[in-house]
């Protein structure tokens, strides 16, 4: 039986009497999907996975994927990393895009030590990290990109033939192999950032250019701010890997687009000008968001300036420069750090920043409500291939002030639509000067007519460079390599680092009760403490209304005192009184009886 384009009704074809179907299965609503328990090695571990992956779709809430290659739809295939940022947002948009066909996603993945990046390939369905239709085990991993991988091209031939792919779109060759380039299909690779063109990611590769020379990977390797992303550090493995990158665009006649002008002439600059045309290619823009939320920016009242800066920060994307300048910039703006991510932890306590340290897209309006910044920050020191943070601010009528380089410097006028500075330290500190003084004015931002284009005009002119003139309808896909002994034992190593995993969880939660012990111990004694403190407070104050009476009784008595005082003062006073009469009288009659003796003394003589 096969199926015909347009959809249903399969037709008879007697030279094809059976096939096998790896992704058909009926599902009785009634019954639970783990209903039942195998005790066949071989079925438990078929139908295990089966239930994983029914499990894992029904998490999603994904009830139908699309017929890749059954339909009249084009199959584009993705391939891409799991590290999300600008080219996880890309491929979501362009995957949902209406009018574009079919699109999987294969996405390398590893430990996040970022050592062995592709340690294993996820196939989707439904964009990026959503619809797993297949997990593949590479061995040995990929570390940046194999130049050849014998497991990786098999795989990815078995792909392109199981689901009919049409034309392919790279968006990032890391964790997987150059035979992505090499499949013979309609491909495209978009350049997201300077990958695998350089192997550091937090410099301008072109500060280790020189003309005469061309890239100094060994000065590029030094200059790293942060540790190298992968295990290999040798300039001639990286020398040998741009080599063989060019000769297969070349060879394959890949099709290469930039976002914005400077990522096309950096990589031609890297090359010497030896790569084919390189075209520009805005990428869309559609807000998930209302673009119309009111948002009204506020001074503060200390008129320092109101400043947020939104997305991650890093050593690339200007934590290094916040930390040497924080000091300088607090006199002039209070800043609202809006998920600046881990990293940023290093600036809490720092006076004049606030930090919210993680969000969601559709949260993004109501922080900014909340801070309503008089301006958006943007602190990268590496040149921005785009940006997309730039397009979500400027749809919520915000305006930019950004370094003058890269992607900011073509979409940013200055003066008119947003605010520019050298990429430098002084350059950003010399700006908020001017605006904190008032000398430099707000600009008006961009006119209704000057928005970003959408994202089904950017996909048309994608699609135009890969035209598809008749889809292909899906093959007979070689078996899978090693599909038992390979994927078994991988089913094992992930059980037994689960086992290691719930182990390390176990110790860990040892150690959190010990913790609970030491601090409930800890807060017992302080409970004893604090009760024997209220004891002694309770008496001391029972003690001080006792000392209240007593003086209040004192103050009586002293009270009655003084009044006596008084009383015995003006008793005094009328005794004092009486002796002065008295002593008159006595004065008077003492006279009195002078006088009656001498009159006496007269008589006698007489």
């Amino acid at each position: 039986m096969r199926f015909p384009r347009s959809g249903a009704v399969p037709e008879r074809d007697d030279k094809l009497q059976f096939a096998l179907i790896d992704n058909l299965f009926v599902h009785d609503p009634k019954k639970p999907l783990t209903l039942g328990k195998a005790n066949i090695p071989i079925i438990r571990g078929a139908f295990g996975a089966l239930r994983d992956r029914l499990l894992q779709l029904d998490e999603e809430a994904i009830e139908t994927l699309p017929y890749f290659g059954l339909d009249d739809q084009p199959v584009t295939l993705h391939i891409c990393h799991d590290w999300g940022g600008g080219i996880e947002r890309w491929v979501h948009d362009l995957s949902h895009c209406p009018a574009t066909g079919h699109h999987l996603v294969l996405s390398s993945t590893g430990k996040s030590n970022g050592k062995a990046d592709g340690q294993s390939l996820v196939l989707l369905g439904d964009g990026p990290r959503r619809g797993c239709l297949h997990r593949f085990v590479l061995e040995p991993p990929i570390s940046g990109t194999a130049l050849t991988h014998s497991q990786y091209e098999l795989l990815l031939r078995w792909v392109l033939e199981r689901f009919g792919v049409d034309r392919i779109l790279v968006s990032s060759l890391i964790g997987h192999s150059l035979e992505a380039l090499r499949t013979g299909k309609p491909t495209a690779q978009v350049f997201h950032d300077f990958y695998p063109a350089s192997p550091v990611l937090d410099i301008d590769p072109l500060d280790a250019f020189s003309p005469e020379t061309g890239l100094d990977l060994e000065k590029c390797l030094a200059s790293s701010n942060e540790p190298l992303k992968f295990s290999r550090s040798d300039p001639a493995y990286w020398e040998s890997l741009r080599t063989r990158w060019l000769e297969d665009v070349l060879e394959q006649h890949i099709a290469l687009i930039a976002p914005t002008r400077h990522v096309a002439d950096r990589w031609q600059t890297l090359f010497r000008n030896q790569l084919p045309t390189v075209k520009v290619i805005p990428h869309g823009f559609d807000p998930s968001f209302e673009p119309s939320l009111p948002l009204e920016p506020k001074a503060l009242a200390d008129g320092r300036l109101n400043l947020a800066v939104v997305g991650r920060l890093s050593s690339g994307k200007g934590l290094d420069l916040l930390l040497r300048s924080a000091e300088r910039i607090r006199p002039l703006a209070h800043l609202t750090l809006i998920g600046a991510g881990k990293q940023a932890e290093r600036l809490f306590g720092l006076p004049g920043i606030d930090v919210v340290l993680d969000y969601r897209t559709e949260q993004l309006p109501e922080l900014l409500r909340i801070a309503a910044p008089q301006a958006v920050l943007f602190l990268s020191t590496v040149p921005e291939t785009w940006n997309y943070v730039l397009s979500e601010i400027r749809a919520l009528g915000l305006i930019p002030i950004a370094p003058r380089q890269g992607s900011f410097e073509e979409r940013i006028e200055h003066g008119r639509t947003g605010l520019l500075y050298q990429p430098d330290e002084n350059g950003l500190l010399e700006l908020l000067v001017h605006l904190h003084a008032g000398r430099l004015p707000w600009p008006p931002g961009p006119e209704e007519e000057e928005q970003e284009p959408r994202v089904r005009e950017s996909a048309a002119r994608y699609f135009d460079l890969l035209s598809v003139s008749q889809p292909a309808l899906p093959g007979r896909p070689t078996l899978l390599p090693d599909p038992s002994g390979l994927q078994r034992g991988a089913v094992l190593a992930d059980r037994a680092e689960q086992s290691l995993e719930i182990r390390r969880y176990v110790t860990r939660i040892d150690q959190l009760s010990e913790e609970v012990e030491r601090r409930t111990d800890w807060s017992l004694r302080q409970k004893r403490l604090a009760e024997e403190r209220t004891r002694w407070a309770k008496s001391l104050e029972s003690d001080l209304e006792v000392s209240r009476k007593r003086i209040g009784s004192l103050q009586d008595e002293l009270e009655n005192r003084t009044a006596w005082a008084q009383d015995l003062e003006s008793d005094l006073e009328v005794s004092r009184k009486r002796i002065g009469s008295l002593q008159d009288e006595l004065e008077n009659r003492t006279a009195w009886a002078q006088d009656l003796e001498s009159d006496l003394e007269v008589s006698r003589k007489r």
